[in-house]
């Protein structure tokens, strides 16, 4: 979705795609209170609760979306790093992955694009290649 100059990329979750990430969520509230309802009501151990609690922890953040903001500054992903258009030298398009490489040698992919949402953020990207300098490859 491209908005003002910004360009918002939902890409798909670990565990869930973004067709049934609704049923994901459902599912994994459910989980949740099934397994604490099982790990409190019966009292398991102290060590039992916490890797109990750990597991739950791994499997909201691996069916979370993962989420890229593209705006004139430049990209920000939700699992924590994030590209001035300054430091992006080039880019090259893979199917539905995009490829960036940055002046100080790091690949920044961006993998498992809606193939309906693609030619809008390629607009985005060719506009802001032509504001930046980025070569498309």
């Amino acid at each position: 979705m491209s908005i003002n100059n910004v360009c918002i990329i939902r890409l798909k979750s670990f565990i869930f795609n973004n067709r049934t990430m609704m049923n994901g969520q459902i599912f994994g509230v459910l989980s949740v209170l099934v397994v604490l309802l099982v790990t409190f009501s019966y009292s398991y151990s102290y060590i039992g609760r916490y890797v109990t609690l750990f597991t739950l922890l791994i499997v909201a953040f691996l069916s979370s979306p993962r989420t890229i903001v593209m705006d004139e500054n430049g990209m920000r992903y939700n699992l924590g790093w994030k590209e001035n258009w300054s430091n992006i030298q080039s880019y090259e398009i893979e199917g539905l992955n995009i490829l960036f490489a940055t002046k100080n040698s790091k690949k920044r992919r961006i993998s498992d694009i809606d193939k309906d949402a693609l030619p809008e953020i390629l607009d985005f990207l060719k506009n802001i290649a032509r504001k930046h300098s980025i070569v498309e490859v």
